[in-house]
């Protein structure tokens, strides 16, 4: 399924990748907080995460 090996992708990508991982975490904080989980509206907010 498409949507597996995606999702598999992603976490081996931010396993090998901690740098990545943490610069997109602290991106998503700054712009959202933790209060909540990042929505579509925050896209234009986020260009690190969209990239």
């Amino acid at each position: 399924d498409g949507l597996v090996v995606l999702l598999m992708e992603c976490l081996l990508a931010m396993t090998l990748h901690p740098d990545v991982r943490s610069a997109a975490q602290q991106d998503i904080e700054a712009i959202v907080g933790r209060g909540r989980l990042p929505n579509l509206s925050d896209r234009a907010q986020l260009p690190y995460v969209d990239a």
